[in-house]
């Protein structure tokens, strides 16, 4: 369990889908740095002139690639949230400097993000385990464990029946 107070997680395990969360964004930036730096452009009219002889599954990758590329070149285009105009068809150095911006921005949030962390409180831990203990008293059979109980005298019924095969 954990519990933010005052911007504080009480905790790891709150902040795990958060740090997730970073890392895809650097994957997301540098798999989009990656496909940019890529020229496609001897693919493209390969694929026009022979994509027949593709088999399917290879034609399916090349256009997935091409697309992937184009979608680097529109003028919407965001890389991690800053709208990146054209990215592809910039300069590889320009391109590499905002990359490595946007992944520096990441690793900030995520040094805060580590610096919010403290140790859960004994006290609180202590508390919750106490009161489990009175609940143990009285717990209540899970489903499988009723229904074991259920079936025990119809298992017991059956041995007999089987014991007294064997003897006959």
């Amino acid at each position: 369990m954990w519990i933010v107070q005052d911007g504080l997680y009480n905790g790891w395990v709150g902040i795990l889908p958060l740090l997730r969360k970073l890392q895809e964004r650097e994957e997301e930036i540098c798999f989009n740095a990656a496909i940019a730096e890529v020229d496609l452009k001897a693919e493209r009219e390969w694929l026009t002139q022979h994509g027949t002889e593709l088999s399917e599954e290879e034609r399916e990758i090349t256009e997935r690639l091409i697309s992937l590329r184009e979608r680097l070149e529109q003028p919407y285009f965001e890389l991690d949230k800053t709208r990146v105009p054209n990215f592809a068809s910039l300069e590889p150095a320009k391109r590499t400097q905002l990359a490595k911006k946007a992944l520096k921005q990441i690793s900030e949030e995520r040094k805060k993000l580590l610096a919010s962390i403290q140790p859960i409180d004994e006290r609180h831990r202590g508390r919750r385990t106490a009161k489990r203990r009175r609940d143990s008293s009285r717990r209540v059979p899970s489903r499988s464990q009723r229904t074991l109980r259920q079936n025990q005298p119809k298992v017991r019924q059956v041995e007999k029946r089987s014991r007294r095969k064997e003897t006959k």
